[in-house]
């Protein structure tokens, strides 16, 4: 079973606010495992994926390319 971090686990590694987080969640822009009672996890493995696209670079600017 991957590792399961808290909202305030998600949002320190951010080095956001946990509210912001709980947005994040709530629109579906990180992915969350819900549990009984409103609970919400973040999967680590899923976390670090959606981190990894967030913060991707493209290599080439299309908009710097025409000379």
């Amino acid at each position: 079973m991957p590792k399961l971090l808290t909202v305030g686990e998600c949002a320190a590694r951010l080095g956001v606010s946990r509210s912001l987080c709980y947005q994040y969640a709530a629109s579906g822009l990180i992915p969350v495992v819900r549990l009984p009672g409103k609970t919400i996890r973040i999967p680590e493995d899923a976390f670090s994926e959606w981190l990894k696209r967030q913060t991707s670079v493209p290599t080439t600017r299309p908009d710097l390319c025409d000379e």
